[in-house]
C-alpha cells in the first residue's frame, strides 16, 4: 500500500513539472532535454480562452528565451498582437490590430543594416505613419498624416527621434509650416512658404 503511494506521488510530480503552472500560465508541450522550443499558453481563467501563447528555447545553461510566434489576444478573442523571435531577439514581422480588426501597426526585422517600411494605421483604416526603420529604429524620410488622410508632417527621423526641419501643414492642407526638431523635440515652429499639401493617404488594403 504504502508503495502504491509513493508511486502515485511520484506520478503526480512528473504530472506537475511536465504541465506545471505559475500564475496562469502553463506548458503545452512538455521541457524536452534543451535545445528544443517549449510551447507556454496563459488563459483568460473567465472565458477559458488564451490570451497569449508563446515559445522559449534554451541552449545549454542559458537561461530560456522567446523563439518562435508569439501571440497576443483581448479577452473576446480578438488577436491585439502577433510577433517573431529568434532566440530572445526580435525576428520576421510584428504586426498589431485595434479592437475593431483593423491593423494598428506592422515592422520587420531584418538585421540592424537593413532598411524595411514600418506604418502605422488609424482604426479607420488610414494611414498614421509610415517610413523606413532598421530593426524597428525609424529613420530616414518619414510621412504622418491626419485621421482624414490629410499629410500633416514630412520629415527625417534619426535614432528614433524626430531630427531637423519637418514640413506641416494644418488639417485642412491650407496652411504650411516649418517645424525644427532636436532629438524629437520640437524647438521651432514658423509659418511656411504657401504650398498645397501632398495627395492624401489611401486607406488601407
Amino acid at each position: 500500500m504504502r508503495v502504491r503511494s509513493i508511486l502515485a506521488l511520484a506520478l503526480c510530480a512528473i504530472a506537475a513539472c511536465r504541465f506545471g503552472s505559475v500564475d496562469g500560465v502553463r506548458r503545452v508541450t512538455p521541457i524536452p532535454g534543451g535545445g528544443a522550443p517549449v510551447e507556454h499558453q496563459q488563459i483568460d481563467p473567465k472565458t477559458g480562452k488564451p490570451l497569449h501563447e508563446w515559445s522559449t528555447i534554451a541552449v545549454g545553461d542559458k537561461p530560456s528565451r522567446k523563439h518562435g510566434k508569439e501571440s497576443v489576444m483581448r479577452p473576446d478573442g480578438s488577436k491585439e498582437w502577433e510577433r517573431d523571435w529568434d532566440h530572445g531577439q526580435p525576428a520576421g514581422v510584428w504586426r498589431s490590430w485595434y479592437a475593431n480588426g483593423q491593423m494598428r501597426s506592422e515592422c520587420f526585422f531584418d538585421g540592424p543594416t537593413q532598411e524595411r517600411p514600418m506604418t502605422f494605421w488609424f482604426d479607420n483604416g488610414q494611414r498614421r505613419m509610415q517610413g523606413p526603420a532598421q530593426d524597428g529604429v525609424r529613420c530616414g524620410h518619414w510621412t504622418v498624416w491626419f485621421a482624414n488622410g490629410q499629410v500633416a508632417e514630412e520629415g527625417a527621423f534619426g535614432g528614433n527621434r524626430r531630427e531637423g526641419e519637418w514640413k506641416a501643414w494644418s488639417e485642412d492642407g491650407k496652411r504650411s509650416f516649418v517645424r525644427v526638431y532636436q532629438h524629437d523635440v520640437r524647438i521651432e515652429e514658423r509659418e511656411g512658404e504657401p504650398a498645397p499639401a501632398p495627395a492624401s493617404s489611401p486607406e488601407a488594403k
